[in-house]
């Protein structure tokens, strides 16, 4: 009896330790494979979750990127979690983009990335009046992209006849906002939300009131983009927008500084005589008619600007110096307006250039001058709205005057 009772103490004292080895290397299991990090010293990595992909992809991404050391320990830890769309982890639909994962976090940290929807995103922002030039620059600071991708997009035949755009870039249509993006975001998508929240603007009213005023959505752009360019005065925008309205509606050109800057490639600041007497495109000094594109991006109020000028008869306006202009229905008022703010400064001794400068205006003030003499004469104003030019019908010119 005493022998078989030794016997069963023994095979007692064997079977505990049987279970307590298991339950050692069971919590070990679990220590190692599901609770404990697979790198205590690792560093952040950016993880991209592409669209589509469920839990078990992800995890056996993560194992093969040794952020894990088990990929089973995922499909454990997420029967207890809920997804950012409720349900059950394991059953949830985990939002794509980019995560910032580590192998010194535990699973269930990295789990909470996914459960959270812990997106790192790039924001940017594009103030009114930015060029693609300058929106490149803040697309390649993401690290999404390079300005030479953005470039190619802007510029792309595909992009283009994608959103039924009249000309061969993007100008103008890119909406000044701020944006978020995440990885696999690029340059392609990037530029598509922009043009898409531009469009949102595009509402059946400014498309009819587009279409009494005999503009196209392009002329509206165009025009929006040179007001943008003009002034940052909200209150002026559609002030300005009239004075260009009524050039245009007497054939008389913008003569602008932005549209004839803006087809200068590498412009380094001064405006010279030689500029102004080479043609091409956005010169708008030697062409009538709006350039061929928007200059920049416009933003909603001088896009509103654009179909809605103020009830004026201004032909000529001038900066004061301050941010603000001064506006005149005669050449005469304006001449004084620009010795006034202009001419009248105190200022250091005028370089050659400068010089060269206002010689070149004088010149094209007398035969701006001239032009009009003639074409309001022809026109004369109706005898059935007197104190108005009469508008022609047909495609915009150009306008803008900032002498």
């Amino acid at each position: 009896m005493a022998s078989r009772g030794l016997s069963n103490l023994i095979n007692f004292i064997l079977f505990g330790g049987a279970l307590a080895a298991g339950c050692f290397l069971t919590y070990k299991l679990l220590g190692d494979f599901i609770l404990n990090p697979a790198d205590p010293n690792g560093q952040d990595q950016s993880f991209i979750v592409e669209p589509g992909w469920g839990l078990k992809k992800i995890a056996s991404e993560l194992e093969n990127r040794k952020i894990i050391n088990n990929k089973h320990s995922l499909s454990v830890l997420s029967q207890f979690m809920k997804g950012p769309d409720g349900k059950k982890l394991s059953e949830a639909k985990i939002l794509s983009g980019e995560y910032k994962m580590s192998p010194a976090k535990a699973p269930k940290a990295l789990l909470n990335n996914l459960a959270e929807a812990k997106i790192v995103y790039h924001e940017f922002s594009i103030p009114e009046g930015f060029t693609l030039k300058q929106i490149a620059k803040k697309m390649a600071a993401t690290t999404l992209c390079t300005e030479e991708e953005a470039n190619k997009h802007f510029n792309s035949p595909v992009v283009v006849d994608q959103f039924g755009i009249p000309a061969s870039t993007v100008e103008g249509y890119l909406y000044p906002s701020t944006y978020k993006f995440t990885r696999p975001d690029n340059a392609r998508t990037m530029i598509e939300q922009m043009i898409k929240e531009g469009q949102k603007v595009r509402t059946e009213d400014l498309e009819r009131r587009a279409h009494e005023l005999n503009m196209t959505w392009h002329n509206v752009m165009t025009l929006a983009s040179i007001i943008e360019k003009e002034t940052s005065e909200a209150s002026e925008k559609k002030i300005i927008s009239s004075v260009f309205h009524n050039r245009m509606s007497i054939q008389m050109p913008l003569q602008t500084d932005p549209t004839v800057i803006y087809g200068i490639p590498n412009f380094d600041g001064n405006l010279s005589k030689q500029h102004l007497k080479t043609p091409g495109p956005y010169n708008t000094y030697l062409n009538t008619g709006l350039p061929p594109t928007p200059i920049a991006s416009p933003g909603k109020d001088s896009i509103d600007a654009a179909l809605y000028p103020a009830d004026t008869e201004y032909l000529f306006f001038v900066s004061k110096g301050d941010g603000t202009h001064q506006f005149s229905v005669t050449y005469a008022d304006h001449t004084k307006a620009v010795n006034q703010y202009q001419k009248g400064k105190a200022s250091p001794e005028p370089t050659k250039k400068k010089k060269k400068k206002k010689k070149v205006v004088k010149k094209v003030e007398k035969k701006v001058q001239k032009k009009v003499e003639k074409k309001v004469e022809k026109q004369s104003k109706p005898k059935s709205d007197p104190g108005k030019l009469k508008r022609k019908k047909g495609p915009l010119s150009q306008l803008e005057l900032d002498f």
